[in-house]
């Protein structure tokens, strides 16, 4: 399995000291990492897959070790939501210093989508003017 990244350009994060924030370009949501997150989030585009990730947050303690499972499926979901791809991105993984574990979570919002869909340089109409909104979410065309 190739290195896991972050599904840039589609793709933004910003990361806080108890948060990593989210937002998918293309679809408009954005999303709350938490707990564990915080610590996975940095190692993407390091040149580890999966189970390397799973593996360098196993080294932090025992009872990350044992949550090996809850973290592939943590991985797993950002897949699916297509926030993390895999690619051949490799940049240096930062230091990690040993700290208890906290399940990784993620909460998605839909409550934005075509406000951070907007693009107001480039969706642009003579007809329609300024700036030219197109639908977002599950009901659009």
């Amino acid at each position: 399995m190739a290195s896991l990244q972050v599904n840039a350009p589609l793709v933004v994060a910003e990361v806080f000291d108890t948060e990593v924030v989210v937002i998918h370009l293309e679809r408009g949501t954005y999303y709350s990492l938490t707990g564990g997150a915080c610590r996975l989030w940095p190692l993407l585009g390091t040149g580890l897959d999966k189970e390397g990730i799973v593996q360098r947050l196993g080294a932090l303690g025992a009872d990350w070790a044992a949550a090996a499972p809850a973290l592939r499926d943590f991985l797993d979901g950002l897949i699916v939501e297509e926030l993390v791809r895999e690619g051949e991105e490799v940049r240096p993984a930062p230091a990690l210093a040993p700290e208890p574990y906290r399940a990784p979570s993620f909460e998605k919002f839909t409550d934005m989508e075509e406000l951070i869909a907007l693009d107001p340089v480039h969706d642009v109409s003579a007809a329609e003017g300024w700036p030219l909104r197109t639908p977002v979410g599950p009901d659009s065309p």
